[in-house]
């Protein structure tokens, strides 16, 4: 029986594809993006710059949805 994937690689993958997806229909400035905009912006205690957010995404594991969201820095 095939061992289950850890949780972190597997929401990892998902975000990647979702974003990539979007990408491909243009649509990935305008809602994930903001969803993500929105969400860094919220966090004030510390306050987190871009790159500052992407490096928390890395840590949480996200690292390819973290890579994939390195050509967008500026919509963030």
């Amino acid at each position: 029986m095939a061992r289950p994937l850890p949780q972190t690689l597997f929401l990892d993958a998902y975000l990647t594809e979702l974003a990539e997806r979007l990408i491909r229909k243009n649509f990935l400035p305008d809602l994930l993006l903001g969803v993500l905009r929105r969400q860094r912006r919220a966090l004030r205690n510390p306050p987190l710059g871009v790159e500052a957010f992407l490096e928390s995404l890395r840590r949480a594991g996200l690292i390819t949805f973290a890579k994939a969201l390195e050509a967008y820095k500026g919509y963030l």
